[in-house]
């Protein structure tokens, strides 16, 4: 529903699905920077279309949200209404930045915690939590520098009561009912839905959003050595696609967008995506090199003719030589610097 407000009648239902589960994809690119919507990128990668299409189903039921055509709908004022009633707090979810180390974080975390409590225990032989060969490593490499696992396992107590702190009960007691220790096994998701009478997606995305509230505090203080250590070779990017990464550096040895998709054998095409999703993130790069100030300017006042963010409608308005992937660069310039709010 929060998607829905930010994107009215523009966009369809598909492109908010393609938002959560993390499509990596220019178009959920543009939209998740567009209609300002990052912090929902890939929170629920595992969703499925029925489940996603069912509950929009449920929404029109309710009268939340009004068909506009067969792939678009928009909020009704019932709709907004109890969007804005609702006591799910949405701010701590930051899907553009921790998406794709998030998983990795947690299932460190929860390993190790079931490793150091089993252990300062004098419990050597354990069914792990987790069986991801490359997590199952990191923690036998962290554990063989731990000299004392009751002080580690105090640390990380502390660490992680202190940020629980800053959560609501549910929470906190949804992610510590999760923890497996010495002789107690952490509940599924099905067992935390059933305990707390919440449905399924309501369990894995509050989860996911205290996994995301503790990397961002993780990140931004000094006093949480032990989960800094967990993270610390995680490295968040604003960037969705690690192919755009891998241009992106070709870019900085001053390669052309034709030496580059030589290089890597891609289509030119393929560059040129990866060159809108660059310019979301780079307040230094230029269009100038691709596109001249007299069709930038073209390109802006067809914007704010039509007061749309669709290529098409925009590409309507300006001349004929103008290119779609011109009229991309020219939004993406325009939401990193902000001039786009607004416009709709």
């Amino acid at each position: 529903m929060t998607c829905s407000v930010a994107m009215r009648e523009h966009r369809s239902t598909s492109a908010i699905f393609n938002i959560m589960t993390g499509k990596k994809s220019i178009q959920t690119v543009q939209d998740v920077h567009i209609y300002q919507l990052g912090t929902f990128y890939g929170v629920y990668k595992e969703l499925q279309k029925y489940a996603f299409d069912q509950t929009v189903t449920t929404m029109m039921n309710n009268q939340w949200l009004r068909q506009i055509d067969a792939h678009t709908m928009t909020p009704t004022h019932l709709g907004e209404k109890w969007l804005q009633q609702t006591s799910l707090n949405l701010q701590h979810f930051n899907g553009l930045a921790y998406s794709n180390v998030e998983p990795v974080f947690s299932s460190r975390l929860l390993l190790l915690i079931q490793t150091l409590t089993n252990t300062a225990q004098g419990h050597y032989s354990f069914i792990p939590v987790e069986d991801d060969r490359y997590i199952t490593q990191w923690v036998k490499s962290v554990f063989k520098q731990i000299n004392k696992p009751h002080q580690a396992l105090k640390a990380i107590y502390d660490e992680l009561y202190d940020i629980l702190n800053t959560l609501t009960e549910l929470e906190a007691s949804l992610f510590v009912d999760r923890l497996t220790g010495y002789q107690h096994y952490g509940m599924s998701t099905p067992q935390l839905a059933h305990k707390y009478h919440l449905d399924i997606h309501t369990v894995k995305l509050l989860l996911k959003k205290v996994h995301h509230q503790i990397m961002r505090q993780v990140s931004e203080g000094h006093h949480y050595p032990t989960l800094s250590m967990i993270r610390a070779d995680l490295q968040q990017s604003n960037m969705i696609t690690q192919s755009a990464k891998q241009t992106y550096a070709l870019l900085k040895k001053q390669y052309t967008l034709e030496q580059i998709a030589l290089i890597r054998q891609l289509k030119l095409n393929t560059i040129y995506d990866h060159l809108v999703e660059i310019v979301y993130v780079d307040a230094n790069m230029s269009l100038e090199p691709y596109v001249s100030n007299q069709t930038e300017q073209e390109i802006i006042e067809a914007i704010y003719e039509t007061q749309s963010f669709r290529l098409k409608e925009i590409k309507q308005r300006v001349h004929s030589d103008v290119s779609y992937f011109q009229i991309r660069l020219v939004l993406a310039a325009l939401q990193r610097t902000g001039d786009i709010n607004g416009v709709l």
